[in-house]
């Protein structure tokens, strides 16, 4: 199926291509920062996002799309939580590693499509839910009490 046919996919393409547009025109002129990129960079940058969007989205349909009563492959709820929770992390500015990742081709849209919430946080956030993660471990482990073989009467 594709997601011109689908009007849940075609709602969320065109988030991913609003999110990766943004993303991709952000980090268009990394080595220099001051630099405006060209209207040549710019179109490159939006074709990326566009192609990147349209690949992501696809990853997302294939792995978490559910059949319906015929038998038909549909963009279901699992499909419709996958999205929110891509469009809610990757839409971040915070989140300038995972961006660069994308941009300069050092992960794929099938990569992104398969991370966790936790994968997808800035480092701050992720640092955060380490700690917390050990904390509750040390709490959990209970603590070993010595008592007397015998019983006290």
């Amino acid at each position: 199926s594709v997601a011109s046919d689908d009007p849940t996919r075609k709602y969320c393409l065109g988030k991913f291509v609003e999110i990766f547009s943004d993303v991709f025109a952000r980090y268009a002129c990394e080595a220099d920062e001051s630099r405006v990129p060209s209207d040549e960079e710019n179109g490159q940058a939006e074709k990326r996002a566009r192609h990147f969007a349209t690949e992501l989205e696809q990853a997302v349909y294939d792995i978490y799309s559910e059949p319906d009563k015929s038998g038909q492959f549909h963009a279901g709820a699992k499909y419709k939580d996958r999205f929110r929770m891509l469009q809610f992390n990757l839409s971040k500015k915070d989140r300038v590693q995972l961006h660069k990742r994308i941009v300069s081709g050092q992960i794929s849209p099938k990569e992104i499509s398969l991370m966790s919430s936790t994968d997808l946080a800035d480092e701050g956030t992720k640092q955060s839910i380490k700690m917390a993660e050990k904390e509750a471990l040390e709490h959990s482990i209970l603590q070993k009490t010595t008592a007397p073989h015998a019983k006290i009467t």
